[in-house]
């Protein structure tokens, strides 16, 4: 094979790939990956899934954290529009399906603020809490764009919600995956809720469809022990979370990750794999 394209969101970006801490022992913990190239020196790196396939392919990751459906739609896209219908014949894709529900993208916002559009619909007091905690660095801008939004996110939610026109955007963002997906050579898809059934479960795909779902293998997840605690918490000024999709790399703890990475690795060897509805 050629190469393997990412896309999704934190579930698979670069950037919530890793997480880091101080290794403070005169041993040193071993158990642990060094993350190639540009690791700190008395540092211990925890990697995820997405990590896993850089180092094993050529890999280009086009992930976002915080991005819709929509986006990522648009980034394959354009990958298929600058190839051409034989240009990726030989490359690989592995799809996490970001929310494409709730996560919209206004005038004004970038990319990765889209996990926050349904909650502008929500009160400022409500919001506020929410940012306090997960996103202090960003405040004032996200603050700024609750406020230029918050009217209609909250008309939004209210009326088009609950139209069939929304809720065909499921079976849309399926169907365009599946016609994307012929033009390379393998294309996993793992969903992050199990709703695409309810809209497209009778469907025969081109691609292959990951069994189980993002969101519950993040909430099925254990926090780190106290020996990772330490390694990953003690030395940061913010408190260990108390949930784990908060606390590992892309969401999932260390034998989600590997269990997710042996499957795709798995997928994109088998030279034998029959497509379909799986």
């Amino acid at each position: 094979m050629s190469k393997v394209y990412i896309f999704g969101d934190s579930f698979a970006s670069e950037d919530t790939n890793f997480v880091k801490g101080t290794d403070y022992s005169e041993a040193g913990y071993t158990t642990a990956l060094k993350r190639t190239g540009n690791w700190e020196p008395n540092t211990v790196y925890l990697e995820g899934w997405s990590h896993y396939i850089s180092q094993e392919y050529d890999t280009v990751n086009l992930a976002t954290t915080g991005s819709g459906m929509d986006s990522c739609l648009r980034k394959l896209i354009n990958l298929y529009d600058k190839q051409g219908p034989d240009g990726l014949k030989n490359d690989c894709v592995a799809f996490v399906v970001a929310d494409g529900i709730g996560r919209h993208i206004m005038e004004g916002m970038e990319e990765r603020d889209a996990w926050a559009f349904k909650y502008f619909a929500g009160s400022k007091s409500d919001f506020k809490k929410l940012i306090h905690g997960r996103f202090p660095e960003e405040k004032t801008r996200l603050m700024n764009l609750w406020r230029e939004y918050h009217t209609f996110a909250e008309t939004f939610v209210v009326s088009y919600v609950e139209t069939q026109e929304f809720n065909n955007r499921m079976h849309y963002f399926m169907c365009t995956l599946d016609y994307y997906s012929k033009y390379f050579k393998k294309f996993i898809v793992i969903p992050f809720l199990p709703h695409w059934k309810k809209y497209c479960g009778n469907l025969n795909f081109n691609f292959h469809i990951y069994e189980r779902n993002l969101a519950d293998m993040a909430k099925q997840g254990k926090l780190p022990d106290k020996y990772w605690q330490d390694i990953l918490w003690t030395q940061k000024k913010t408190p260990m979370p108390t949930d784990p999709m908060f606390a590992w790399p892309n969401h999932l703890d260390r034998n989600t990750n590997h269990t997710l990475y042996d499957h795709i690795h798995s997928f994109f060897q088998n030279r034998e794999y029959n497509y379909g509805n799986h």
